[in-house]
């Protein structure tokens, strides 16, 4: 069962995401097709430690996902993307 944010939180989010320039970037190249976190380091020159950091902590608040965590290179996905087929 999925749980509808409230507008705080929401607003919480972006917040959040707006304060942290890797957050902002990683979270921006994320929006636009899921990447494996070197691709995103390349993508917004960060290095892979700040795209590291910026994905856990955004998962931790529900804000993008890992859609592979078992395997040795994971892809990562904003919860607003849909998934490819």
């Amino acid at each position: 069962m999925k749980i509808k944010p409230t507008e705080d939180e929401i607003w919480g989010n972006i917040g959040y995401i707006k304060i942290s320039q890797s957050r902002y970037k990683t979270l921006k190249c994320l929006s636009r097709e899921n990447l494996m976190p070197t691709e995103i380091s390349k993508k917004t020159r960060l290095t892979s430690a700040q795209v590291s950091v910026a994905l856990k902590d955004m998962k931790k608040k529900r804000i993008v996902r890992c859609m592979n965590e078992d395997a040795a290179k994971v892809f990562w996905a904003w919860f607003g993307t849909q998934p490819r087929a």
